[in-house]
């Protein structure tokens, strides 16, 4: 590919700046939800949920909006905030204690899930709010849902968890990743290698398996708080913040764009998959857009790659979105008793550097329907295997 070297000089520019710290040639507005000046966030307060009146909104939400039993939440056009409540926390424990009564937590994944499933009805019941609000995730009506002051008893978490799971979609997981558990245990381990859930070291900007074909992708992740260390945070930037502001920017920007929506990259298989080699996807676009507006993105920002190395106006389109996504993050914490269910194809995620001591976040996945995994390995899940996926991807 020839270029001139105005535009190559224009290319470096962007390729440059993500790493350097300079005012970027557009304009973000930073989504960062950080802990207030008084220490922390508390793992059964969140300041800016108790005192919207007083607080530093994520994005741009509807200030004091409020729901029908006067619970303060924040309400921003794709996260919804909300906190459970002593009565509802009451409730819910009355639910979960009934329910322990009558069932134990089995070893398998199938009869994991059909646990998690029964356990719907009561979460529904119980705190019937949060429950709307996954319904609403589910429906593309938000991208996040973060609720606090959740059961922080292990047992209790991993049937919460999977029937929250539940309302979002089918939980599964591939049999190479965690372990092949439906409910997976995300700890540090010293000596893990960067960017992969075990490492202490920050997790940069990705989606989930972004090699792996959309049917076969997880849609939605959830995280449940077990134990934190103080001021671990993890990010999502909704897909569509990001590309308002570069759309708002210069013709060459938006050029830039719109390359993202070629197949003009290839995805690395995560490093958590253990495959011997280094394994990387087919040709794909980082970003497809919808009949409905919206905007699916493949974003491994540490794992993504043109398809050909000379291709500039490629590796200049990567660093431009990776930027505009860094300024369009919120953070928050997975402090014991808090859940974090983001949509893996309407944004991306990070993680913080993990602070001194322990760290346990439960994490499951899942995705409107097991067809097509069922057909393509011939299993009947809720775990698969890999293999039968990888050679679809790498085509």
């Amino acid at each position: 590919m020839s270029i001139d070297r105005q535009t190559r000089n224009r290319i470096d520019r962007y390729i440059d700046r993500p790493n350097t710290g300079r005012a970027l040639p557009f304009n973000a507005r930073s989504r960062a939800a950080r802990p207030n000046d008084s220490g922390p966030w508390a793992s059964d307060t969140v300041a800016h949920l108790a005192d919207p009146e007083n607080a530093s909104p994520v994005g741009n939400p509807t200030a004091g909006a409020r729901e029908g039993n006067g619970t303060p939440v924040f309400l921003d056009e794709r996260v919804y905030f909300g906190q459970i409540e002593a009565a509802e926390k009451e409730q819910l424990t009355e639910e979960l204690d009934q329910f322990l009564m009558a069932n134990t937590w089995p070893s398998d994944a199938a009869s994991q899930a059909q646990i998690g499933k029964a356990f719907v009805e009561h979460i529904k019941r119980a705190v019937p709010r949060i429950s709307q609000a996954l319904q609403k995730a589910k429906q593309g009506k938000y991208d996040a849902v973060y609720i606090t002051g959740l059961p922080v008893d292990l047992n209790c978490a991993r049937i919460v968890l999977l029937a929250m799971t539940q309302i979002l979609g089918e939980p599964f997981n591939y049999s190479c990743q965690n372990g092949g558990e439906l409910v997976m245990e995300l700890r540090p381990i010293e000596g893990s290698v960067g960017n992969t859930n075990s490492t202490r070291d920050d997790f940069a900007l990705h989606t989930d398996d972004a090699a792996v074909p959309d049917a076969a992708r997880t849609e939605f992740i959830c995280l449940y708080g077990i134990v934190n260390p103080p001021n671990t945070l993890t990010g999502f930037a909704p897909t569509i913040d990001a590309l308002r502001d570069l759309r708002a920017s210069t013709s060459f920007v938006n050029a830039l764009v719109d390359v993202l929506k070629e197949r003009r990259f290839r995805f690395r298989f995560p490093t958590s998959f253990n495959f011997e080699e280094e394994l990387w996807s087919g040709p794909c676009s980082v970003i497809k857009v919808n009949d409905d507006g919206n905007a699916e993105t493949r974003f491994p920002s540490f794992a993504v790659k043109p398809v050909r190395d000379d291709d500039f106006i490629a590796h200049a389109a990567i660093a431009v979105f990776r930027a505009s996504l860094e300024l369009n993050v919120f953070e928050v914490p997975i402090d014991q008793g808090c859940f974090l269910a983001f949509n893996n194809s309407r944004g991306v995620h990070k993680r913080g550097a993990i602070g001194k001591g322990e760290r346990l976040v439960l994490r499951a996945y899942s995705i409107q329907s097991l067809d097509f995994l069922r057909e393509v390995t011939g299993e009947p899940g809720p775990i698969f295997s890999i293999d039968p996926i990888v050679e679809i991807a790498g085509t």
